[in-house]
């Protein structure tokens, strides 16, 4: 696999800049083109071009052989009832279909894909009656056909036949869909026996999905892509969409388009690893006293029993040994450590830096993390790089430039990309392929994300998901518009770090404080927000507790302080995340720009009775948030209270697990409170209570 990205990056190098296909980005294929309201023949080019038309996602074509092996459009296996594999072509070609068309050719259907970019072609390569296994000839016929068409970003294939299925994988890194049979229940679609074999999509019959409804959530977790065919009532579609199918395969493009197109579910759903889990960020400088991968591997085991499912690794590609101080950021300058390797300016995207470790010890990490049923994220630095950058040299055209010339340096006064080039685009886009095709990482934190055009975000979208569906995009950034078809999640910080950091800073400094602007903050920014979003909510991460120096939250915050705030953040709406050392309270300075005396000492914390208290609370939490749906799939229900100013009160609902109700008091005064539902509490300063509703 390595040898296959490293000819790629070579054939990327070579290639100009050209324009990037901007697929529909919708639910919707089209079952057989675009003919029950449009008057045209099923599987006839005018039912693909009135589908593309229209904007679907896909268009299904069927494929067979005829006689001769000539490759034709036909959805039935007979014609005129006589088999499409036992006639010879010219006898197919003559009779032709009701609106004059002769039965097209595949390669006259990918001429008339090719012809836009919007509409993807899947390809059902057809299961033949009375010879199965010549079904696995004509599976790679089609492929080879698309190959020498160089059609491969038009086209995607569903296959029936298992061992077509996997021939084709052998042979293309295109998307291949395992259909399911007709109207029975299909044993060999159990995902004990589909996941091993390498489909990134299954696309069942609705009855199928009715017969097995425990099979859902195994492919959901897997990554697994879901279609179900075939879909024409609005309730159904309704019923597919809120369920998060990423397909819906119609008859009726028209009502479905339609029906999405309102708004109600335009947005990325996450794999349930990620929306249901908790994410453990950690920086390999802070987390250890060697400060390399090898030293943060020995941690696993503790942080996976926590209830923590995924680690979050900041950047460990080789940053930049630049020593010019021109091309470092203020914050760099400032930490004191004069040392050019900041993790934020990259110096090559494709090996680990050696302060960390070698390649093989990032691979290590995350087979060891995987063994432990863990997932791992890489953190991607794309806005820029350093000035000594291994993309600089060679390729010094990816890069923005003022009239004289001169690289354009962004706000940490690093050069940046310039992403009106299409080929500065697909190097970015082979990185982030790199990671997952050679170390098998599940997912990104893509830095500064909203300085990014969003169409780049969506592209890399696409591209991951040819590759492998399920890996999560999560954005530091919050622009509404990146929860769409781009990333999975938002960076919480609009409701959780900034509107809490703040309240806090000023509690601890004795200033006067009100806890309804942290619900405002909330209501504020979640109302520009589509249907479905996601949050990633924390208190502390890699850039907060870099600036704080020696005022550490938990040095000036104050332990009780701190705990309410992570309990807020977990019972919020959204995706919990940790800092590395929060577990055990740790108050003393981390930084990302250097190791001495900056690291975690785990031997002297993790014994203390607040540590031993907080690892407590955080393990209880992570069991409610298995435990409870309503803290990982329900909505945020604030409840009002009176006594506003002290007190923040709301419930998660999802109407099938027991609701969970958070009553926080953010004040040091004990307060007695009444919620609008009627029921009291009585809180000590800075208590609160996060549990199951009583029914």
């Amino acid at each position: 696999m390595r040898k296959f990205f490293l000819i790629l990056l070579m054939a990327l190098f070579l290639a100009p800049g050209t324009a990037s296909a901007g697929w529909n980005k919708n639910p919707v294929i089209s079952h057989r083109g675009a003919w029950k309201n449009t008057g045209n023949p099923q599987n006839s080019l005018a039912s693909f071009r009135d589908a593309a038309k229209m904007g679907c996602h896909g268009s299904e074509c069927d494929v067979w052989f005829t006689l001769e092996d000539s490759l034709v459009i036909f959805h039935n296996s007979t014609r005129n009832g006589k088999h499409i594999e036992e006639t010879p072509f010219a006898e197919l070609r003559s009779e032709p279909l009701p609106n004059g068309e002769p039965i097209p050719t595949l390669r006259e259907y990918i001429t008339e894909a090719k012809k836009q970019q919007g509409t993807k072609l899947i390809i059902d390569i057809k299961t033949f009656v009375k010879d199965r296994p010549r079904t696995v000839a004509l599976a790679l016929a089609v492929n080879a056909l698309v190959e020498k068409m160089e059609a491969k970003p038009w086209v995607e294939y569903l296959v029936g036949y298992i061992p077509a299925g996997t021939a084709l994988m052998e042979v293309t890194d295109l998307p291949v869909a395992y259909l399911g049979k007709w109207k029975q229940d299909d044993p060999d679609a159990a995902p004990e026996n589909i996941l091993p074999k390498g489909f990134r999509c299954v696309d069942y019959q609705d009855n199928q999905y009715d017969l097995k409804p425990e099979w859902l959530p195994v492919f959901k977790q897997a990554g697994t892509h879901l279609n179900v065919w075939t879909v024409n009532k609005e309730e159904e579609m309704v019923r597919f969409l809120d369920q998060g199918f990423n397909y819906i395969t119609t008859d009726e493009p028209e009502r479905l388009l339609k029906l999405y197109d309102s708004g109600e579910w335009a947005y990325l759903r996450a794999p349930d690893w990620f929306r249901k889990g908790i994410t453990y960020q950690l920086a390999p400088r802070s987390m250890t006293g060697a400060g390399t991968l090898k030293g943060a591997e020995a941690h696993l085991e503790r942080i996976r029993d926590l209830g923590v499912n995924t680690v979050y690794l900041l950047p460990v590609n080789a940053a930049d040994t630049d020593m010019d101080p021109a091309f470092w950021s203020p914050r760099q300058k400032g930490s004191g450590f004069n040392d050019p390797r900041n993790p934020y300016r990259a110096g090559d995207y494709f090996h680990v830096d050696p302060e960390y470790g070698t390649d093989r010890d990032l691979k290590d990490f995350i087979d060891h993390a995987h063994r432990l049923d863990m997932k791992v994220m890489l953190d991607l630095v794309f806005f820029h790089c350093g000035p000594g950058a291994q993309v600089i040299r060679q390729h010094p055209e990816y890069f923005q430039r003022d009239k004289d010339g001169n690289l354009v340096l962004g706000r940490w006064l690093f050069p940046v990309f310039d992403f009106a080039r299409q080929d500065a685009r697909e190097y970015l886009k082979t990185v982030m392929r790199y990671y997952v095709a050679d170390f098998n990482v599940d997912g990104y934190r893509l830095d500064v994300a909203d300085r990014i055009p969003l169409d780049f975000w969506e592209e890399a979208r696409e591209a991951l998901d040819e590759l492998r569906p399920g890996i999560v995009m999560a954005a530091e950034g919050n622009r509404p518009g990146n929860l769409n078809y781009a990333f999975d999640a938002n960076y919480g910080r609009r409701v959780t770090l900034w509107p809490v950091g703040k309240f806090m800073d000023k509690s601890a400094k004795g200033e006067e404080t009100d806890a309804s602007t942290i619900r405002k903050e909330y209501e504020k920014y979640v109302a520009t927000l589509p249907k479905g979003y996601l949050l990633w909510n924390h208190i502390e991460n890699h850039d907060s507790s870099n600036e704080c120096f020696e005022d550490r939250h938990e040095k000036v915050w104050g332990y009780e302080r701190c705990t309410i705030a992570m309990a807020y953040t977990f019972a919020l709406d959204g995706v919990p995340f940790l800092f590395n050392g929060e577990e055990v309270c740790f108050d003393k300075r981390v930084s990302i720009f250097g190791h001495k005396d900056c690291w975690i000492d785990w031997n002297a914390y993790q014994d203390t009775p607040h540590a031993r208290e907080r690892v407590a609370n955080i393990k209880a939490w992570a069991s409610m948030r298995k435990r409870y749906s309503a803290l990982t799939d329900g909505e945020t229900v604030w409840i009002d209270n009176d006594c506003p100013k002290e007190v923040l009160s709301f419930r998660r609902h999802d109407g099938f697990s027991q609701d969970v109700i958070f009553v926080g008091n953010f004040s040091g005064r004990k307060v007695k409170v009444k919620l609008a539902d009627g029921s009291r509490f009585t809180l000590a300063p800075w208590a609160f209570v996060f549990e199951p509703l009583q029914k």
